[in-house]
């Protein structure tokens, strides 16, 4: 396997998240720290709180993970987490069928690459973390795959019989689960590495499970043998390590809430607001199973379904019962921070721009924001694509475009032969021949001038079967090449969208063996994130 960086410029990356990447001042006054700085990783580090009782943590977190069937190098992780000093590389996702797109396998490589790099760096043990999205309600996002079929994208969905508008994590897949794992095993092709794959999956999305079962004993089978451990916010024992930062979020909602748009307003005024600020950063687990976001208004709090609820009652609350509490998308990286020795967050383009929204607001909470580690970006070149991109005149982002103008360009610079023309000067050619050689016939014989022009145009009638013999060629060479047109881009920028957030990452590991992310983790560089990295999958990996 072979990486060769791309210029991130020419995809489809926002400006702030490219101006992250080359360390553009305008952004970088928005962070804390630069994780491109060997300087600023080391104030990092040594800024990083001691959680208030590491070993109520690791409990915690050992609890959390009895069920995940941790590999012994993920437990030792969890023995080394004990020790003071040590810190985490925190990243996460939303819960998702078979562990969802491309990019939830580049961030999880990034933190267990990354990891590795920062205990070198610091002289600290450096443990990986995957943050289970446990508490998200999305229920469309989790609920659906998309991989590549021959007709183009086939995309499926978990039936949704409850309606359900809670956390995503506590819902059981049930049975329609087999009939997505069905489909797509009859989709993607049978090869030799299909079997394992789907001994796998099944074993791990099973109707009984829930989605953070699934997902967790999922990514524990590939990766904690690289130290990978999880933690989740939607789990009674780690709520109680959150109390702090849940009463702030109500105790000082206006103040926190201003933090927010004072920076969000600044960002907007060079960049864009990644996301919205509300009145608030919390949901309540209701009792009914939902999770319903609170809102103020008048000094009352309230949830979505009417319910009013005093502050001092949402205090109470939060003493005694932390675990009816959520977070929003701001709030949940400070719940991380808080309970975790977090030396960085590993995060894909859109939650670095809403990072970027948080300084002030993490100040609030007097804290500073952890190292924000741009996660592996990166498109998977398949042995059958370099083949016949190195045919064409298309570098990878030139396949952004429609079909029809990647088409027209192609046959504007193909020069393929014109078969009229070629024709036409043949045919001028035989004529000037005919009418000398007709004249010495009829000189010679002048009753087989007539044979002789019946000879010619017999001549010139297989001409023209032959002229169309070579246009059906040229058209099916064109044909050829327009077909694979369409083929690299509906597997390298499908819909015009990058791979890696578009194609299920189990579409390459049918193709090319459960093992191929150890494969690019050992490919893998600790600079490789500042560029888009093209992944060359090369014979002896199949």
């Amino acid at each position: 396997m072979k990486l060769a960086g791309t210029d991130p410029d020419k995809l489809p990356f926002s400006t702030l998240f490219l101006h992250y990447l080359t360390g553009n001042e305008k952004i970088a006054d928005f962070f804390d720290y630069s994780p491109f700085d060997d300087e600023d990783i080391t104030l990092c580090a040594g800024s990083v709180p001691e959680p208030e009782n590491r070993e109520t943590l690791v409990e915690a977190l050992k609890t959390f993970n009895r069920d995940f069937g941790l590999h012994p190098n993920a437990i030792q992780n969890l023995e080394r987490l004990a020790v003071p000093g040590s810190l985490t590389i925190v990243t996460g996702q939303q819960l998702t069928l078979y562990g969802g797109p491309l990019y939830t396998i580049l961030k999880t490589l990034t933190a267990i690459r990354l990891s590795k790099h920062y205990e070198a760096l610091l002289g600290r043990a450096v443990i990986p973390v995957f943050w289970l999205a446990d508490e998200d309600h999305d229920y469309e996002e989790a609920a659906t795959i998309s991989i590549p079929a021959p007709s183009g994208h086939y995309s499926t969905m978990l039936k949704d019989s409850n309606g359900h508008r809670g956390s995503v994590g506590r819902i059981e897949l049930g049975d329609d689960i087999s009939r997505i794992s069905r489909e797509l095993s009859e989709i993607m092709p049978d090869t030799d590495f299909s079997a394992d794959l789907w001994e796998l999956l099944n074993a791990c999305y099973k109707p009984e499970n829930t989605f953070r079962e699934a997902m967790a004993n999922y990514l524990s089978s590939l990766f904690s043998r690289h130290g990978l451990i999880f933690a989740g916010s939607d789990d009674p024992v780690i709520k109680r390590l959150m109390v702090e930062p849940l009463a702030r979020a109500i105790s000082d909602a206006g103040p926190l809430q201003q933090a927010l748009e004072d920076t969000s307003g600044q960002i907007e005024k060079a960049y864009h607001r990644q996301a919205n600020v509300l009145d608030n950063t919390l949901f309540l687990h209701t009792k009914s199973g939902n999770r319903e976001r609170l809102s103020r208004s008048n000094g009352d709090w309230h949830t979505e379904s009417g319910e009013k609820i005093s502050s001092e009652k949402l205090l109470h609350l939060a003493s005694v019962s932390p675990e009816v509490f959520s977070p929003n998308v701001f709030l949940r990286p400070v719940l991380q921070d808080y309970m975790l020795p977090n030396l960085g967050y590993v995060a894909g383009p859109g939650e670095i721009a809403y990072y970027a929204q948080m300084k002030s607001f993490y100040h609030a909470f007097d804290r500073k924001m952890p190292l924000i580690i741009p996660r592996l970006s990166a498109t998977i070149i398949e042995p059958a694509i370099e083949r016949i991109m190195s045919g064409l005149p298309f570098e990878l982002q030139h396949y952004q475009e429609r079909i029809e103008d990647l088409e027209k360009k192609w046959l504007q610079l193909s020069e393929a032969p014109d078969a009229d023309l070629l024709f036409e000067r043949w045919n001028n050619d035989v004529d000037a021949l005919n009418r000398r050689y007709e004249e010495e016939v009829k000189n010679i014989e002048p009753t087989l001038t007539d044979t002789a022009s019946k000879t010619t145009a017999e001549y010139k009638k297989s001409l023209e079967k032959l002229k169309q013999k070579l246009n059906r060629a040229i058209k099916s060479k064109q044909e050829t090449q327009l077909k694979r047109i369409a083929r690299i881009k509906n597997e390298l920028l499908p819909n015009g969208g990058l791979q890696e957030r578009n194609i299920a990452h189990i579409y390459f590991m049918n193709k090319y063996g459960i093992g191929i992310w150890d494969e690019l983790l050992l490919a893998m560089t600790p600079e490789a994130i500042r560029s888009h990295q093209l992944v060359y999958i090369h014979r002896s990996v199949l």
